[in-house]
């Protein structure tokens, strides 16, 4: 099984200090988490690595369900390298996750309609120094990730404390309101002209 030492393709630990961390890219105002126990309960959990170890700040599912789902879009596209988590005490920490990315509006009903992006089995890494390895070719150009916890290890909700994601920014930015995309879907999907140069420009909001 996981554990500390760890060396399969699905743990590493954290040494590659090139990637950076990914926590100033998150629209933490547009982040929703469903089936949380706490309104905004979710936001909680995206801290600062120097609150790794915070016990005070948690978003816990509703006893009797440890689904939860997080909803985290981007404020500009990013390459995601790996993910870092860190679950709850006594049997609540999650188990397996699945991850999703660019799924606008996601609900729990996205586990029967779409194929996750990745999945795993989780350790309870309470202190935090077991990071979680991303396939580099399925997580480029990443706008939004859907994460849905589907299990805990031995209790009948999930906890976590913690939640932040490794790798790098690009220039692009998210520019399009969201009242476009929802009359016209296909401007998300097509590619920007020729003329308009490289994708090292950054277009003004």
């Amino acid at each position: 099984g996981h554990g500390k030492n760890c060396d399969c393709g699905e743990c590493v630990q954290i040494d590659e200090e090139y990637l950076v961390d990914l926590s100033a890219a998150i629209n933490i105002n547009s982040v929703f988490c469903l089936n949380e126990s706490e309104v905004d309960g979710g936001k909680k959990v995206f801290k600062n690595r120097e609150e790794i170890m915070d016990r005070e700040k948690y978003v816990q599912s509703n006893e009797g369900d440890p689904e939860l789902l997080f909803y985290i879009p981007f404020n500009s596209q990013v390459n995601i390298k790996n993910m870092i988590m860190v679950g709850g005490e006594e049997g609540s920490a999650p188990l397996h996750v699945k991850l999703y990315i660019n799924q606008d509006h996601p609900d729990f009903s996205l586990m029967e309609s779409t194929t996750c992006t990745q999945e795993f089995e989780c350790v309870e890494n309470a202190s935090g120094d077991i990071a979680y390895e991303l396939k580099p070719n399925k997580f480029k150009s990443v706008t939004s990730l859907t994460l849905i916890v589907t299990k805990s290890y031995d209790v009948d909700f999930s906890k976590i404390y913690f939640l932040s994601f490794t790798g790098t920014r690009t220039k692009k930015k998210q520019t399009v309101m969201q009242g476009i995309y929802e009359l016209k879907p296909l401007i998300d999907k097509s590619p920007v002209p020729e003329k308009f140069g490289n994708n090292d420009m950054i277009l003004d909001d």
